[in-house]
């Protein structure tokens, strides 16, 4: 892999960790409001299954992952034939789990 893809790569990670962190977050104390009594959200319903929510999480999680595989790859994998491999099939597996996702998000992808 290309230094300009590794910064490109560590770049992504580091920008979209944090967002990442609170959007997931929010999941988490949504999803524990509705089974509680303790309401921390007024509304944790319409927050937790809010579509808006749903495309931040895929359109930050997608580029996440799939860059922080490279690096992991980068970084661990020392044989060439290995790291083609590997990198092969994490970008297979991203973009079938892409094309799965805009399936189920219809609006996901522009009209």
């Amino acid at each position: 892999m290309s230094p300009r893809l590794l910064r490109l790569a560590l770049i992504v990670v580091e920008f979209t960790s944090l967002p990442l962190l609170v959007v997931w977050m929010v999941y988490v104390i949504t999803g524990y409001s509705m089974l509680t009594p303790l309401q921390l959200i007024p509304n944790p319903r319409a927050v937790h299954a809010d579509r808006l929510l749903r495309i931040t999480a895929l359109a930050l999680s997608l580029p996440h992952s799939y860059f922080g595989t490279l690096l992991l790859i980068a970084r661990r994998v020392r044989s060439g034939t290995w790291r083609s491999i590997y990198t092969a099939v994490s970008t297979s597996a991203i973009v079938i789990l892409a094309a799965a996702l805009a399936l189920l998000e219809p609006d996901f992808v522009a009209p």
